[in-house]
């Protein structure tokens, strides 16, 4: 494709991941964040999951956590992309969690569970222990059920 006479070239979704990579900071990413909007790209998974990870890595959870609201149909790589960079945030990494339970059909994986149990992990011993052993039973009874399945 040619571009000239003040034509831009076409943006895509490779253009949008390459920006939102880049981005360094909370304006330049509501700017991207923007441009994904007029180019109608929010229905593009791969596209909104960059850009909430990337809302994650910049403490912008809040944010994060609308975007993900937002999206039609998560898949599971972006509820655990949402688990894992709300890490520090354990009980908000468990809400989601519970809601991929609740509200998906999708089976948790080995990353959802390393990912929600990793942010119990650092906590003082106030019940916490209690959810990380029960996600920690869930986690073992998975790989359990799944071994008896592949057996049939």
């Amino acid at each position: 494709m040619v571009v000239g006479r003040g034509l831009a070239p076409p943006r895509d979704s490779n253009f949008f991941l390459s920006l939102i990579k880049k981005s360094a900071t909370l304006s330049h990413l509501n700017q991207i964040h923007a441009q994904i909007i007029h180019t109608n790209l929010v229905n593009d998974n791969i596209t909104i999951t960059k850009l909430i990870q990337r809302f994650l890595d910049l403490k912008a959870t809040a944010r994060a956590k609308l975007l993900f609201a937002s999206v039609a149909s998560p898949d599971l790589f972006l509820y655990n992309v949402l688990i894992k960079g709300l890490r520090n945030s354990p009980f908000e990494s468990l809400n989601v969690y519970n809601s991929l339970l609740r509200k998906t059909g999708f089976r948790p994986d080995n990353f959802t569970y390393s990912f929600v149990i990793a942010a119990f992990s650092g906590l003082p011993s106030s019940g916490s222990e209690k959810v990380g052993v029960l996600l920690h039973g869930r986690a073992v009874l998975r790989v359990l059920v799944q071994g008896s399945d592949r057996r049939m």
